[in-house]
């Protein structure tokens, strides 16, 4: 059973992880770059336009996406999670824990991360809001989402 929505009229507070959004759209940006390249090399060439198109489009889809990736908004009712491909909204209501982890990492770094834990149990990571050192960014998210889930 989840608690009532709550409003206490508090502003937005929005955190951004500002250099991995730079490296995310860096390297989108220029793979649209070599795709544009590469229709420009491939015009007389109608099969290599059409690929080039459709996936130069996808590339272009997801740069534009990156630009508001790695962000977290505390709202007066909810969380929201700005992921590269995918939002994630959470009710405050559903809310039940917050802290740090470890996060994922192909590099095997030791990313520290924000986590939500659930009334149903589930725990959600924002893998996007991330740092290696300590304090950070990270703190600063889980700092003010216990503040606001401590009203």
């Amino acid at each position: 059973m989840s608690r009532p929505p709550r409003t206490t009229g508090e502003p937005t507070s929005r955190f951004v992880v500002q250099w991995y959004r730079a490296v995310l759209v860096t390297f989108f940006g220029l793979l649209v770059i070599m795709m544009a390249s590469l229709l420009v090399s491939a015009i007389s060439n109608p099969a290599a336009v059409a690929w080039t198109v459709v996936s130069g489009g996808v590339l272009l889809f997801v740069a534009i996406r990156s630009l508001r990736s790695a962000t977290i908004e505390f709202r007066d009712d909810e969380v929201v999670l700005y992921g590269l491909l995918r939002n994630k909204r959470i009710e405050w209501a559903q809310v039940r824990d917050v802290g740090v982890t470890r996060g994922t990492s192909a590099a095997l770094l030791p990313w520290r991360v924000p986590y939500f834990t659930l009334d149903d149990g589930s725990t959600v990571r924002a893998d996007e809001i991330r740092s290696l050192r300590e304090p950070s960014i990270v703190d600063d998210v889980v700092g003010e989402a216990r503040r606001r889930l401590d009203r």
